[in-house]
């Protein structure tokens, strides 16, 4: 009988097949997965923060309607935009960044940094106004949109996607165009999260030179669309079979309110203010 310690094993079986790939970019996956997740969070953060937001300031607003503080919101809009005299515009910009100053830096980075790129491309477009004899269009332009972005994105950010199309109902807009609108934000928020699980899943199985990246995207694309397409069939029969009329209920909501009353009298205070600036008073 042979010795075992003086078998040799063959050479194809002691062989090194430590397998190093090829370095490839990853970027375009990773800057999707987190512009991904951001967006999914964006969707997330007004419903997990209603109600029991940090600032002092939102939880002011929070009390006030959401329907109220749309037409708030529409009427400082207009005042904004209308104004020809930028003290009113600057005295709204020092009443947002008040605000914005209580709530937490995370918050204030959301709200900010959108804000401040679309100000900083308006003045970009501006800057032929300025060579052509208006200095100071760039500056106007920019603190005009840099005003009503934040405007926008602090009501946004700090209230539930539902509640917002659910407060559409007050200005006595179609049932019908209200539950096209709310379904169509929850099939994008589940969208969004089938398209993360599948850019993470190409990512974690990408191993080497990813020498097709066109067909990875276009099979990322296709899989949503058919996962989007059984969802909306699924969707469909169950709302035929819970006996969905196409009447869409929206739970009545007390309007005028305390706090409601208090909202209104300040933005009738900004009115006063808006009129006086522009000397209709």
């Amino acid at each position: 009988m042979a010795d075992p310690s003086s078998q040799v094993l063959p050479d194809w079986l002691v062989a090194d097949d430590a397998y190093v790939p090829s370095r490839d970019r990853d970027g375009f996956l990773r800057r999707n997965v987190l512009r991904l997740t951001g967006l999914l969070t964006d969707f997330q953060v007004g419903a997990a923060s209603y109600g029991r937001a940090a600032s002092p300031v939102d939880r002011a607003l929070g009390a006030v309607p959401t329907c109220v503080r749309m037409a708030g919101l529409l009427v400082c809009l207009v005042c904004v935009s209308a104004a020809s005299n930028m003290a009113f515009v600057y005295l709204m910009l020092a009443l947002v960044l008040v605000a914005m100053a209580s709530r937490p830096a995370p918050a204030i980075v959301r709200q900010l940094r959108p804000a401040a790129i679309a100000a900083a491309v308006s003045a970009l477009l501006m800057v032929p106004a300025a060579l052509l004899g208006q200095p100071s269009a760039p500056v106007r332009m920019a603190v005009r949109v840099l005003t009503s972005l934040c405007l926008v994105l602090g009501l946004s950010q700090n209230v539930p996607w539902n509640r917002l199309v659910a407060a559409l109902r007050a200005f006595h807009l179609s049932a019908e165009v209200i539950l096209v609108m709310d379904l169509a934000l929850k099939d994008l928020q589940l969208l969004g999260r089938a398209a993360l699980e599948l850019t993470e899943a190409i990512a974690l199985r990408s191993v080497g030179v990813d020498r097709d990246r066109t067909a990875s995207a276009a099979g990322v694309m296709g899989v949503c669309f058919l996962r989007m397409h059984d969802h909306a069939a699924r969707q469909s029969e169950a709302m035929a079979c819970r006996g969905f009329t196409g009447v869409y209920e929206v739970p009545a909501e007390r309007v005028l309110t305390p706090s409601a009353i208090v909202y209104l009298a300040g933005i009738a205070l900004l009115v006063c203010c808006f009129c006086f600036l522009e000397g209709a008073m």
